[in-house]
């Protein structure tokens, strides 16, 4: 068994007493990740994401959304930037939210809206609370990280564990279209492998710049 983060073998098996489901805990970056064993095809991840309230009336997902949104804004100025929601889910209810403060935003989800160029790329790409649902988190960072122009920033969210033993107690695992758990060390291993600059990492908020 290998990370499918890092590709390390150092690799222990854990379980998540919330879920109940078999997981992998990686000792040189951090990751943990579900057993294939309870991964759910496409269309039974889909069948779940119909599920989910992402509108402007859930006051809960808007707040989710302006917890990346305001730490942005005092970094950067969104006026004129070309910006890109990945995984925004059936509402591009942030691609508005940056829409409405000057950026020229549109939408990726490999569901719901998953017509993309190929060779597009942004200043900005976010992604809230889209990397805890990868199955293959290292294939899919480099298909992100195509999208972002040299310079650009991937800015996310992801509620990150505080090590194995957390895991076991922890309401996150609970959803079964959550296969990919990283904390902040996991994240540092993701700027340094992908020559990424850390701008901010504090869960559930972490910010890169991409260097080359």
């Amino acid at each position: 068994m290998k990370c499918s983060l890092c590709q390390n073998s150092q690799v222990q098996s854990i379980e998540s007493k919330s879920s109940g489901a078999p997981a992998w805990h990686c000792a040189e970056c951090d990751f943990i990740f579900k057993d294939s064993s309870v991964h759910l095809d496409f269309l039974e991840q889909k069948k779940r994401y119909d599920f989910h309230k992402n509108s402007e009336d859930n006051q809960g997902y808007m707040q989710s959304l302006l917890a990346l949104v305001e730490p942005l804004a005092q970094r950067i100025s969104f006026s004129g930037m070309a910006a890109l929601d990945w995984g925004c889910g059936p509402g591009p209810v942030l691609a508005k939210i940056l829409a409405e403060r000057g950026a020229r935003a549109q939408i990726y989800d490999p569901i719901y809206a998953p017509d993309l160029s190929e060779g597009s790329q942004f200043d900005l790409v976010t992604s809230t609370e889209v990397i805890e649902h990868w199955l293959d988190p290292r294939r899919e960072i480099e298909k992100l990280l195509r999208h972002v122009k040299k310079g650009g920033i991937w800015a996310g969210t992801t509620q990150m564990h505080q090590g194995p033993g957390h895991f076991n107690t922890w309401w996150y695992p609970r959803d079964q279209t959550h296969f990919s758990f990283y904390s902040e060390r996991s994240l540092w291993w993701i700027a340094k492998n992908w020559d990424l600059q850390v701008l901010e990492i504090q869960s559930p908020l972490f910010l890169f710049q991409k260097l080359n």
